[in-house]
């Protein structure tokens, strides 16, 4: 090991170190999801395991419906953003980033030192990678439906790396016209009669995305250059809207996740027609909606903390500042509600039986949010346990009752 090697090495240790003790506490939190999510679905995976690997296969069983195909990569990288956003401070450093600037390292080497580590944020999503190649192996079809869903995979593998990394440490003009132009070549290269010039394009769309990870990202703080005069609510609404734009991909996921239960509960009503089971369906779809979206209540005491020699400065800050918290909340929940009674309204009829239960079904859960919030169940590991323990008697309560 050469002199020049130690110090970069000896920093991934620490930096890796780091790494796993910040996003334990992440892991534990979210296996209990995971459990969940696994004893409700598991046995889809079961019947079918190419589901593992997501919206890969579609490169290689139908590259050139170009709607499919913007739509598969732009869920792949929104996946990808939300996790990247999730592992922030852990592959930052925290702290130690401040510390790094001390150190005798060139600014490639600590580029280098970034990359690795997410790189290791990274590894779960060599499983869908993984499951895409060796179903394609079993079927005897590496090359798909154009021959060139190797190539498809390995532009996306890049692009992956660019989202991630736009993500933790910061956007850039490149980044964003990369990620944007990658979305429409994928989309748009199997369409091209020309099979060079749909070659040359996602190889510049690769070499590109290689060519901006080999620049170091300037890891400067940014300020929007203005003197932050506001007070009272107003100050209040500006610092939940800055964190939850520091998160804005994982709050879009988040928002999706919630509402997942309530467009599948809406399309068996509205579409199979399962009109008698309305009631039991639009809880269970609320319950659960309801239970994700008191996930920002996490997001926002882990992002205040910062702030509490702050607060225990000023009279009555944290109390509105909870209040605060809880009103953006409830506002986004009852909006997320308000938007399934509005489909109801609209399929069924405004004065129809379906769109008062939901009526009613929202404000119940809407009463259940802010217990959903105490500090005992957003402070403590295994939360969400005691989310569930307060949701299953809530629901069975409302269809008994």
């Amino acid at each position: 090991m050469t002199p020049a090697a130690a110090p970069v090495l000896t920093w991934y240790r620490w930096r890796l170190a780091y790494f796993v003790r910040a996003s334990a506490t992440l892991y534990r939190r979210w296996s209990q999801v995971v459990a969940v999510a696994l004893a409700l679905g598991g046995l889809a995976l079961v019947e079918r395991p190419e589901l593992l690997a997501g919206p890969l296969p579609h490169f290689r069983v139908a590259p050139a419906n170009w709607a499919l195909g913007a739509s598969a990569a732009g869920t792949w990288l929104a996946l990808v953003l939300a996790w990247a956003s999730m592992h922030r401070e852990a592959v930052r450093g925290g702290l130690l980033a401040h510390y790094a600037a001390s150190l005798p390292l060139a600014a490639r080497s600590r580029a280098l030192v970034d990359l690795a580590l997410l790189a290791a944020s990274l590894a779960v999503f060599a499983v869908p990678f993984g499951a895409a190649l060796l179903f394609a192996a079993r079927a005897h079809d590496l090359g798909g439906a154009d021959g060139r869903f190797l190539v498809y995979l390995s532009v996306l593998a890049v692009l992956t790396v660019v989202a991630a990394r736009a993500a933790v440490f910061g956007w850039t003009s490149a980044a964003r016209i990369l990620l944007t132009g990658g979305v429409g070549v994928l989309a748009g290269a199997p369409l091209l009669a020309n099979a060079w010039a749909a070659g040359a394009l996602l190889a510049a769309t690769a070499a590109a995305g290689c060519l901006l990870l080999a620049r170091p990202v300037p890891n400067v703080p940014r300020s929007d250059g203005r003197n932050g005069g506001e007070a009272g609510w107003l100050l209040l609404l500006r610092l939940q809207g800055q964190l939850l734009w520091r998160h804005a991909h994982a709050v879009l996921v988040r928002l999706a996740a919630a509402a997942l239960p309530l467009c599948g509960a809406l399309w068996l009503i509205v579409g199979v027609g399962k009109v008698a089971d309305g009631p039991v369906l639009l809880h269970i779809a609320a319950a659960l909606g309801a239970g994700i979206m008191s996930g920002f209540f996490n997001q926002f005491v882990s992002g205040r903390a910062p702030l509490a020699a702050w607060l225990r400065a000023l009279p009555w800050a944290l109390p509105r500042l909870v209040l605060a918290e809880h009103l953006v909340v409830w506002t986004g929940t009852a909006l997320l509600f308000g938007a399934a009674w509005a489909v109801l309204a609209v399929a069924c009829g405004p004065a129809t039986a379906l769109p008062a239960t939901m009526l009613r079904t929202g404000l119940y859960w809407l009463a259940w949010l802010p217990l959903f919030g105490l500090p005992i169940i957003v402070r403590h590991r295994d939360g969400i346990l005691f989310k569930i323990a307060l949701a299953v008697p809530a629901l069975t309560v409302a269809l008994y009752s």
